[in-house]
């Protein structure tokens, strides 16, 4: 209450809401297990709005007999939830790749297509060739659409050029994205996405340039996480390693590109690294499961169906053991 005993002003009220979901409890920790159902949903929800905080979630006779505001959204009997986080996109790139969707309908598979020099080298091809403005423009467009699809946070990966500067525009482009859409964009160094073909004889020279990469966008506050793809056509195991005990080594969080494809114990690693998560797991196997659950804390593992659907992979990441394993 106000000193006059009356109710509080808000900057907006929210109101009429069929369900509020407040996913209430889990705001230090994601939640594990069953409790991943327990979304803290309140019937004719309504909430409160001062400056950027909620100020108050309830029924909406709670909400309204102590908040008022000359700013009234009456949600009509929808449900009103917490924006998505896609904490795993590719969002800076140019071009596209609709012939090789083609081919795979034809029955070839990701990884044939990309050892003729598709895939991921035909993106790196025409993103590099791209300009900032370019990318920035295309990035927005891609970003409001996933606004207009309820997205108000989301990470943004690098990846696409695999040289140093073309690294460094990426990130910039990533970076440059809240001004230009107002959600919150963490940026992910993915170097480590595939060796591009002037150092297809030389690795241990482009693992340098990783490292350099990583030091740089350290140092220019670029980066927030660096990312590994850990797979027989990108990077090995040990290589994987080596690049994220760099990046924990500059204070950069890490994530892995883990077993999408094959079973490579990158789960494990980047479990026993404390990655902040390990993305895609279609090939785990049982026993990496166990391993990878049994390390505390365990990373979160991020699932990513409509990726295997699009590359026509016919294996599912094994969602309902993640999730009893905790």
């Amino acid at each position: 209450m106000t000193a006059s005993g009356g109710p509080h002003q808000a900057d907006l009220l929210v109101v009429n809401a069929a369900q509020l979901v407040t996913c209430a409890g889990f705001s230090s920790a994601p939640a594990r297990g069953p409790a991943q159902s327990e979304l803290g949903i309140i019937q004719n929800g309504a909430l409160a709005i001062q400056g950027d905080r909620l100020a108050a979630v309830g029924t909406t006779e709670q909400v309204c007999s102590r908040f008022q505001s000359d700013e009234v959204l009456d949600a009509g009997g929808s449900v009103v939830l917490p924006g998505f986080v896609d904490p795993h996109t590719h969002l800076v790139f140019a071009g596209d790749r609709a012939d090789e969707w083609e081919a795979q309908l034809r029955g070839e598979s990701y990884l044939e297509i990309a050892r003729r020099g598709g895939g991921i080298l035909r993106t790196v091809s025409s993103t590099r060739a791209a300009t900032f403005e370019e990318l920035l423009a295309g990035a927005r467009r891609w970003a409001e659409l996933m606004l207009r699809h309820g997205t108000t946070c989301f990470e943004a990966k690098s990846g696409y050029c695999l040289d140093l500067e073309g690294e460094m525009k990426l990130l910039r482009v990533a970076r440059g994205l809240p001004a230009e859409t107002n959600q919150k964009v963490c940026s992910t160094l993915l170097a480590a996405h595939v060796v591009p073909p002037e150092y297809e004889n030389d690795r241990e020279e482009y693992l340098k340039l990783c490292e350099r990469a990583l030091e740089r966008a350290r140092g220019e506050d670029l980066v927030d996480f660096a990312d590994v793809f850990c797979e027989a056509e990108a990077f090995t195991l040990e290589e994987a390693e080596r690049i994220l005990q760099h990046a924990k080594a500059h204070g950069v969080g890490v994530k892995l590109h883990a077993e999408q494809f094959s079973a490579t114990g990158a789960a494990t690693l980047g479990a026993r690294l404390g990655a902040v998560s390990v993305d895609h797991l279609d090939a785990l196997r049982s026993s990496s499961l166990r391993e990878f659950a049994a390390i505390e804390p365990a990373p979160i593992a991020v699932l990513l169906p409509a990726a295997a659907f699009h590359l026509g992979v016919s294996q599912a990441a094994p969602a309902r053991a993640l999730i009893e394993a905790g």
